[in-house]
């Protein structure tokens, strides 16, 4: 799966990454229950800007992707989402394309 970038204080998923999104998630889903040995973790980053707590919120876009590919998956529980905030910026500056860099969601596959 792709990186997924968001703008600033918003959760809603960018048209560009909507239809990369359906298009990749029915075959990942399947072939991550088919295998049935590990998870798909949802990796939620934000920039520097706003609070630790609001940075970590339950409302975020990791949260809206990971809504997006429970539709392609029949067990939940092989995913998890863990909202990092600004602990591990990928481009460690403070400007407008640092930030935008920074605000994005990942994905790790883990053994369980």
């Amino acid at each position: 799966m792709p990186v997924f970038h968001f703008d600033f204080d918003q959760i809603k998923i960018k048209s560009k990454y909507r239809e990369l999104l359906r298009q990749q998630s029915a075959c990942e889903m399947q072939t991550l229950e088919a295998r049935g040995d590990m998870i798909l973790q949802i990796e939620g980053h934000a920039d520097e800007r706003g609070s630790d707590e609001y940075n970590v919120a339950s409302d975020t876009p990791a949260n809206a992707i990971a809504n997006s590919i429970m539709a392609y998956l029949t067990n939940p529980e092989l995913t998890q989402i863990i909202s990092y905030g600004e602990e591990f910026p990928l481009v460690p500056q403070s400007n407008k394309n640092a930030w935008a860099r920074n605000r994005r969601v990942e994905f790790t596959l883990l053994l369980k």
